[in-house]
């Protein structure tokens, strides 16, 4: 069944994207920045007001590329244990400076999230090695990727969003041919199945099943598509 997530980066985006249908929103601040981790306050409001709705928080300390400090770390570290209660999911990641992912911050990201689920964000599309990313995400058990194909829009790359998705079911056959490291997923509270389904489900809806939008808009009640990430 395909699912409608709406990327909002205010109140009156999230009200209007409920209106327009969504089913799952991406919540952020400052869009125009291309996304900074909304407040908390924000977060509670949304959660009182849409109990419902499927809320994936991302966790971005500024504007610019993905590679972070230590200092920006333990604050990307506490604001994910702040919000652990309010949020259904973290939409976060880091890269290294060569265009990789940075494996040992990523590993203490998802830590942080205590057995939620974590999406690594768009960092994905500016990482030098996109199937080499997806197989250290894999070892990571990140539970989904944003992608657009390394392009501004899904709908251009469609066939290299096609080649990640089947790449994701190569490491879920492997999984479950291996009763060792499925048992060790599921000490982690989260077997490599939901892991990995996870993401091979946002894979097949990237290439056009659900669109995410900005509703920015605050003086329209119409959600207005943006890109099918």
């Amino acid at each position: 069944m395909p699912i409608l997530e709406v990327c909002t980066g205010s109140l009156q985006s999230v009200i209007n994207a409920v209106k327009g249908g969504a089913q799952r929103i991406e919540l952020c601040s400052a869009l125009s920045l291309d996304g900074l981790t909304p407040s908390l306050g924000l977060i509670k409001t949304v959660r009182k007001m849409f109990p419902k709705l499927t809320i994936h928080t991302l966790i971005r300390v500024r504007e610019g590329d993905f590679c972070y400090n230590e200092g920006e770390i333990k604050v990307m570290e506490t604001d994910i244990k702040e919000i652990l209660s309010y949020t259904d999911a973290i939409v976060c990641g880091a890269l290294t400076a060569d265009g990789d992912i940075d494996i040992a911050t990523t590993r203490r990201l998802i830590d942080a999230c205590e057995g939620k689920p974590f999406t690594f964000h768009r960092a994905f599309d500016v990482c030098r090695n996109p199937l080499k990313a997806l197989d250290e995400l894999a070892a990571l058990h990140c539970t989904r990727v944003l992608t657009s194909g390394q392009a501004p829009t899904a709908e251009t790359r469609t066939e290299r969003i096609y080649k990640t998705h089947r790449r994701t079911y190569d490491h879920l056959a492997r999984r479950w041919r291996n009763p060792t490291e499925c048992k060790k997923d599921t000490r982690r509270n989260r077997s490599s199945r939901d892991s990995w389904v996870g993401i091979g489900r946002s894979r097949k809806w990237q290439k056009g099943d659900a669109y995410r939008g900005s509703c920015t808009n605050s003086s329209t009640n119409k959600v207005a598509p943006a890109k099918s990430y």
